[in-house]
């Protein structure tokens, strides 16, 4: 009876650690597609920003042009 229950409670102790280790493994994946959705996201933000900026640029010179003609 006490060998059969070390060894269960040996098998619980392996479980254990290994719901650990997969849940460690789990966090930093998370960890990980956060950091990369966040990367994406600030890239696709500047790029949308500099597109925006040209688009301004472009506006000044075509109203200082028309003001220029008038």
């Amino acid at each position: 009876m006490a060998t059969t229950n070390k060894n269960n409670s040996n098998k619980n102790t392996d479980g254990i650690n290994t719901n650990r280790t997969n849940i460690q493994h789990n966090s930093d994946r998370i960890d990980n597609i956060d950091t990369n959705n966040k990367n994406y996201v600030d890239n696709k933000f500047n790029h949308l920003k500099k597109d925006i900026y040209q688009v301004r640029k472009r506006a000044d010179a075509g109203t200082a042009s028309a003001m220029a003609m008038t």
